[in-house]
């Protein structure tokens, strides 16, 4: 169980890279 709260917990502060693609694709645009 815990193993399994801290993979969330990394997964919101740490995300994959796909997710600073799409942050940064619109940061850009604006």
């Amino acid at each position: 169980a815990p193993r399994t709260r801290e993979a969330k917990r990394v997964g919101v502060l740490l995300p994959p890279p796909g997710a600073r693609g799409r942050v940064a694709a619109p940061a850009r645009e604006v």
